[in-house]
């Protein structure tokens, strides 16, 4: 069911033109703008995009924008890599909240950026 369902969400990304690729590209496109108009002295705000937001901070933005030209194709292979990686983790988190299967407040926050109420008493372990 869930090779299903993998297959239906690929074959509508695909339809509308919208995938994976097509965003990580995007997200470069945006970090590259950021380097020319923030620097690395900078900090630019990413909020809106919080798998872009954390891509960009595992990588770290100063060494992003210090990257020398020569291997700037590698510096964009491990952020596209780091990018869907983060893409197929919403879609986890999308697809386990359709399921009814209880996800971490917690996790939920790093994937999506937004935060979640905590279950009565606090207790994200809670299961039940």
């Amino acid at each position: 069911m869930a090779e299903l369902r993998d297959t239906a969400a690929r074959a509508t990304a695909l339809a509308n033109g919208d995938t994976d690729e097509d965003s990580a590209a995007t997200a470069w496109g945006r970090v590259q703008k950021a380097i020319a108009s923030v620097g690395y002295t900078g900090r630019p705000d990413f909020s809106d995009d919080p798998i872009l937001a954390d891509v960009v901070d595992h990588l770290g933005w100063k060494q992003i924008c210090l990257t020398p030209v020569d291997d700037t194709a590698i510096l964009r292979a491990q952020f596209r890599k780091a990018y869907e990686a983060g893409c197929r983790k919403r879609r986890d988190v999308k697809d386990f909240r359709q399921s009814g299967i209880h996800i971490s407040p917690r996790f939920t926050q790093a994937v999506t950026g937004k935060t979640e109420a905590l279950p009565e008493g606090g207790d994200v372990h809670d299961f039940s």
